[in-house]
């Protein structure tokens, strides 16, 4: 399956993720999938939406500079369920990470928000999911981690499921600490942490990231 990018050339300050992803809103435009470039060169914001035609005509009558090109989705195997924990109301970022997952190929489950923690695993036996990811934005729901990673234990089925968690109170180290299985910081990153969980070559990053310090990690004493 191939879809539509628009490369959008931007200024290199604070706020022209929220500037674009406003003029496609007022358009009615559905962003499936954004990263960012902000390093050496000109600054990009790389996005896919659900209409292509809209998505053209917005940016060209804003005068920004954009160019277009086609990409290949590449169907896997590998089914994901994605959701905030109990407690947490927050959906726009775990969105974020299973569109990247869907358009990496993916096949991604989104469950809701604010679920009891044994209704991840039930779900996840359900759609038979390789692994189970779970998003906390606020500290108070950061305990619920940890919570679902006990019931896998006590039922006989951690080493069936990967754990991943991501949000804006998780960090590495707090992975490591209740050994899950992989975090990422934004949702770009989510995808080859996932694809290292589930066997794929990821390059050199693989090494980069057993540290605290790559914008994902993955457990090394778990995979």
């Amino acid at each position: 399956m191939t879809l539509k990018q628009f490369d959008i050339s931007v200024e290199n300050k604070p706020g022209e993720v929220a500037r674009i992803a406003e003029l496609l809103a007022k358009r009615a435009v559905n962003i499936r999938g954004i990263a960012t470039d902000f390093g050496k060169g000109h600054p990009m914001i790389h996005v896919i939406t659900d209409d292509d035609a809209t998505t053209r005509s917005a940016l060209t009558a804003s005068g920004t500079e954009f160019m277009e090109k086609e990409i290949i989705v590449v169907t896997q195997r590998y089914a994901t369920i994605e959701e905030p924990t109990q407690g947490d109301l927050h959906t726009i970022g775990y969105g974020l990470v299973s569109t990247q997952l869907e358009l990496a190929g993916f096949e991604v489950h989104k469950l809701g928000i604010d679920l009891d923690s044994m209704y991840f695993i039930e779900k996840a036996k359900e759609h038979n999911a390789d692994i189970i990811g779970l998003s906390a934005f606020l500290v108070t729901t950061i305990p619920y981690c940890p919570e679902v990673l006990a019931y896998l234990c006590d039922m006989g089925l951690r080493d069936k499921y990967k754990l991943i968690i991501g949000g804006t109170e998780c960090t590495a180290d707090k992975a490591d600490a209740m050994d899950a299985d992989g975090w990422a910081l934004n949702a770009v990153a989510a995808v080859p942490l996932c694809k290292r969980l589930m066997g794929k070559d990821v390059g050199e990053e693989a090494k980069l990231a057993t540290g605290y310090n790559h914008p994902w990690w993955y457990n090394s004493r778990r995979n």
